[in-house]
């Protein structure tokens, strides 16, 4: 079966961009993502997570950080749509790569990204 890639292998950091009413008040220490599929293609889609955290990863420079990815296991969690997957922001992931891609598939998906800040969730995009 064919792959395709559909996105990198990163983590999410887009909260360092934004600019935090209350910074004392907020916990950028667990971040979270989520993805909801909406549509996908006839073979599926999902995410693959490592169990590789940011700390782990501040000091090392790149090449350091690809040989500690692949010495850690993959998991892949499969997309439903209609339901959300969420998870922290600060583990290294990917949206799976696309199998046997047809010229009408699809894939659809809503995602997002939340901080804890000053007694609530703060969602953004």
């Amino acid at each position: 079966m064919f792959e395709q890639p559909i996105a990198s292998i990163h983590r999410d950091l887009q909260y360092k961009l934004v600019h935090w009413e209350s910074p004392e008040q907020t916990d950028f220490t667990q971040p979270i993502s989520f993805t909801l599929a909406i549509s996908l293609p006839k073979f599926g889609g999902g995410l693959n997570i490592w169990e590789v955290h940011s700390q782990e990863t501040l000091e090392l420079p790149g090449s350091e950080i690809k040989q500690l990815i692949k010495s850690r296991a993959k998991r892949f969690y499969p997309y439903q749509v209609g339901q959300l997957i969420i998870h922290s922001g600060h583990t290294i992931h990917q949206a799976a790569p696309g199998k046997n891609l047809q010229p009408d598939d699809e894939r659809i998906t809503l995602q997002g990204h939340g901080i804890f800040s000053q007694g609530s969730w703060r969602l953004y995009w």
